[in-house]
């Protein structure tokens, strides 16, 4: 064969070779399993259905994880996760639907986080689950529902986080056996939020120098919004509250700060309010 054949050949493979390889996205895991260790940048390429145990575990700080619409599908035993992150920082994790697993997602010891664009449902504990040493997470634009109604197990929150510094904004929790929301920490934000027939608060706040703003809480067993004794100096502005079995928004006396702003309207208690001016 001409050298000049045999080079353009082999320029023509390689070419083609390096074509397949741009097509490929970085950290795409068509055969990922149940249970497997996520330790760099991870695109989930195929569902995950009737895991045993775990559906990914994360074990690497400052990564992406993004499931583009897969679903990772558990069997409902307590003490799973559908994502699962202990001790690692600064990890996003992304798209995906996640359903009857221990708690959807769960975080421990695991700071700077991001939990974005989920859709978590039928949780035998919490939808999504933060604990006291996760500092600092981001949980926006999720949908949670369903947790803990299957199992009717005590403190089966929609989002459970405990954390100093939690930011859950902008998501949608309905059908939650406890509260839709319960957040603890110090210095937290709840913004932007819709809950939908919780069995108990459809919000409750237990944190210090936080913030209550712009939030939709409808239609739940007990107050729409509540402040609990453990709470110091938690604002509260521009909220809607209707329809709740008891209060629209009840803070414990000295917790809260009225921002202004906020409404309520056919509560099962007449007052609507109480220590914070609602208007219909």
């Amino acid at each position: 064969m001409p050298h000049s054949q045999s080079m353009f050949r082999a320029l023509l493979v390689g070419a083609l070779s390096t074509a397949v390889l741009v097509a490929v996205p970085d950290g795409a895991e068509a055969r990922a399993h149940c249970g497997q260790r996520i330790t760099h940048n991870f695109t989930l390429g195929r569902n995950l259905q009737d895991c045993r145990g775990n559906g990914l575990v994360v074990r690497a700080s400052n990564i992406k994880i993004k499931l583009t619409g897969h679903t990772i599908d558990g069997r409902r035993r307590s003490n799973t996760a559908g994502i699962q992150l202990t001790g690692v920082h600064g990890v996003t994790v992304q798209g995906g639907v996640i359903r009857q697993f221990g708690r959807g997602i769960w975080l421990v010891r695991s700071d700077d986080d991001k939990i974005l664009s989920n859709r978590v449902s039928g949780s035998v504990d919490e939808g999504i689950f933060t604990n006291e040493s996760s500092a600092r997470p981001l949980i926006k634009g999720n949908s949670v529902s369903w947790s803990g109604t299957h199992s009717r197990r005590l403190w089966a929150d929609g989002i459970d986080a405990r954390g100093d510094g939690v930011a859950v904004v902008g998501n949608s929790i309905r059908h939650s056996f406890d509260d839709g929301i319960d957040v603890g920490g110090e210095g937290s934000t709840i913004r932007g939020n819709r809950v939908y027939r919780s069995g108990q608060d459809g919000i409750d706040v237990d944190s210090r120098g936080s913030l209550v703003q712009g939030n939709v809480s409808t239609v739940n067993g007990d107050d729409g919004i509540g402040v609990g004794r453990g709470a110091s100096s938690v604002t509260v502005a521009g909220n809607v509250a209707n329809t709740n079995a008891d209060l629209g928004i009840q803070p414990i006396s000295g917790t809260a700060i009225d921002g202004g702003g906020n409404h309520a309207s056919a509560n099962g208690d007449a007052r609507q309010c109480v220590r914070i001016i609602c208007v219909p």
